[in-house]
C-alpha cells in the first residue's frame, strides 16, 4: 500500500519569459502554488481570478487546510474520483493535487522530472527551461 507520507504547499510568483497581453490587461508574472508529496509527486496550479474565479492564494489555503497525510494512493487513477472530487475546495487546489498523485505511479514511455508546465518547444531547449523554472530541485 502507498500513503502519503508528507503533503507540502509552496507558493512563489514566477516571472513569465515574455509579458502575456490581453485587451484588459499585461501580466508579467503569475502567483503559482506548488504541492509537493512523498518529496517527489509535484502538482501545480495558477489562480486567474478574472477567468476562473480563482485566487492563488484561494488555492493555497485550499490545500494547506487538507489532512491528506495517511492517505492511500495506491490507486493513483482512482484516488481523485475516491477522495478529492467531492471535496468543497478551487478546482485549481485538486487539480493540483491529482497531477502530483498522478506524478507518483510509474509510467511508460518517455519520462522527464519537472515541476513546471512544460511548453512546446524544441528538445534542446528542454533543460535549460526547467532549469530556469524549478522550485523543487531536481
Amino acid at each position: 500500500m502507498s500513503v502519503i507520507e508528507n503533503f507540502e504547499v509552496h507558493q512563489s510568483p514566477v516571472a513569465l519569459r515574455a509579458p502575456f497581453k490581453t485587451a484588459l490587461r499585461e501580466v508579467s508574472e503569475f502567483e503559482v502554488v506548488q504541492v509537493l508529496i512523498n518529496g517527489s509527486g509535484i502538482g501545480e496550479a495558477v489562480g486567474v481570478t478574472a477567468v476562473t474565479g480563482e485566487s492563488s492564494s484561494q488555492i493555497a489555503a485550499d490545500l494547506k487546510s487538507l489532512s491528506l497525510v495517511g492517505a492511500d494512493i495506491s490507486e493513483s487513477q482512482t484516488f481523485y474520483h475516491s477522495e478529492i472530487a467531492h471535496l468543497s475546495i478551487s478546482l485549481g487546489a485538486k487539480a493540483a493535487i491529482d497531477m502530483a498523485v498522478r506524478n507518483l505511479s510509474p509510467k511508460e514511455g518517455v519520462s522527464i522530472k519537472s515541476d513546471v508546465t512544460i511548453p512546446i518547444a524544441n528538445r534542446s531547449e528542454y533543460a535549460a527551461l526547467f532549469e530556469e523554472r524549478s522550485y523543487f530541485g531536481s
